[in-house]
């Protein structure tokens, strides 16, 4: 039992109290034998009642003599409030109501000679049961349906919506277009490359930088005289391993052509440090010549280096053409036109920035 509210109603001549409280009874089979006795011929709603609880709405009535002593007890229940928060359904409340065996004073009353319910009766009943069932079914049927139609006339519009896009985006003129779209790819594939390819597939940026480049670029990228993003990733590859650092700044950018496919061209300048691996892989003409090489090892080469980025109408890289400036580079870093000369003789730094390293055995 649970004490809700608690009202003194009355001083003269007693004192009267009332009390509202909830009666909690958990239904057992025992309990349906006694409370619900209409209910023996019908398993499937016994089966759903056992174990439920049945919330009483009870109010109890104190009258107190002069001393203090409860003279009489009054005790009333609301049976019906009760029955239809326990079956959850009028229809079947109003089935069993009258056969309950509690009275509004909250006396159970004995059932005596329960009779067993007509089998006419029982089967109405069943009968009754599956049509609601059947109903339900059928309305849970109508609804999925009114779903899927909706979901698929929203998946035309969306189609629709995305054709009209793609109209307006060509309707459009270039020359109106603001081609933030190419910048700003532009601007992140230099940021993400900043420090060179990151080798490790552990490492969480070798992920991101596959994946930025395989959803900005097309497949087929032309790149160096080759098709395909291999040669992309084989070139950041050796650049990262042939010199001891590299960082990439991305000065300036531009759009140089509009028509027919959009051209973007930007400057990007290779800070590279070189280590006597790369003087072995990249410039193994100089190995006999070591004061040219102590003035190289460890020195940064500034390689400047022209990038022209060509976009399709989805804004996916098709083409990407480099110019490379070693000359300029290495005149920079050893401000000697002699010592500039000896070293370009046989460098194997292209003028498109491609690296064609030797290995230690194909040297003579």
């Amino acid at each position: 039992m649970e004490l809700h509210n608690v009202h003194l109603t009355s001083f003269s001549p007693n004192v009267i109290v009332h009390l509202d409280t909830t009666l909690y009874l958990r239904i057992s089979r025992k309990s349906i034998q006694l409370l619900f006795p209409r209910l023996l011929n019908d398993e499937p709603l016994i089966q759903r009642l056992i174990g439920k609880e049945l919330h009483l709405p009870t109010q109890l009535r104190f009258i107190f003599d002069h001393k203090g002593i409860v003279q009489e007890l009054g005790t009333h229940v609301n049976t019906t409030f009760a029955l239809v928060n326990l079956f959850g359904s009028v229809e079947d409340t109003l089935s069993v109501i009258g056969g309950f065996q509690m009275t509004e004073s909250a006396e159970i009353v004995a059932a005596k000679n329960v009779k067993k319910v007509p089998d006419d009766k029982l089967e109405l009943r069943r009968l009754q049961s599956k049509m609601n069932q059947r109903r339900y079914r059928a309305e849970q049927l109508e609804l999925m349906e009114r779903l899927n139609g909706a979901v698929s006339n929203l998946t035309t519009d969306v189609a629709r919506l995305e054709g009209r896009v793609g109209s307006l985006r060509v309707s459009v003129p270039k020359n109106l277009r603001s081609f933030d779209p190419e910048h700003n790819i532009a601007k992140e594939y230099f940021r993400l490359f900043a420090q060179g390819f990151t080798k490790r597939s552990t490492d969480p940026l070798h992920s991101h930088q596959r994946d930025f480049v395989c959803s900005v670029m097309h497949s087929d990228l032309e790149f160096m005289n080759a098709n395909g993003l291999g040669k992309l990733f084989t070139q950041w590859d050796l650049y990262t391993t042939m010199f001891q650092s590299i960082l990439v700044s991305w000065d300036r950018s531009c759009v140089v052509t509009c028509h027919p496919q959009v051209m973007l061209e930007g400057q990007a300048v290779m800070h590279l440090r070189i280590s006597r691996r790369t003087i072995e892989a990249l410039f193994p003409h100089l190995l006999h010549n070591e004061p040219i090489v102590q003035k190289l090892i460890g020195r940064v080469l500034a390689l400047p280096v022209l990038c022209q980025f060509t976009f399709d109408a989805a804004f996916k890289i098709k083409k990407i053409n480099t110019f490379a400036s070693a000359v300029v580079a290495l005149m920079d870093l050893l401000n000697s036109a002699e010592d500039t000369a000896i070293v370009v003789e046989g460098c194997l730094v292209k003028d498109n920035a491609e690296l064609v390293p030797v290995t230690i055995g194909s040297r003579d």
